[in-house]
């Protein structure tokens, strides 16, 4: 299983990204959109606290070409 280091976009809803937010995140730099993340890590920075995310890509969004 390849690992690496990334950016991740994190949506703050649970639903699946249109093909023009896949398109906005990696413009944006982003190497992944994520869902369910957002939350924990907004009350970890208004916390103090520093945040690291370990993501598992589970769907290749619009195909193998949108990841990384």
């Amino acid at each position: 299983m390849p690992l690496g280091e990334g950016i991740a976009a994190c949506a703050p809803f649970r639903a699946l990204e249109t093909p023009a937010e896949r398109r906005y995140w990696s413009r944006a730099g982003a190497d992944v959109a994520v869902q369910g993340l957002a939350t924990p890590q907004h009350a970890a920075a208004h916390s103090g606290l520093s945040v690291l995310a370990l993501v598992a890509v589970t769907d290749a969004g619009g195909g193998m070409q949108d990841v990384g």
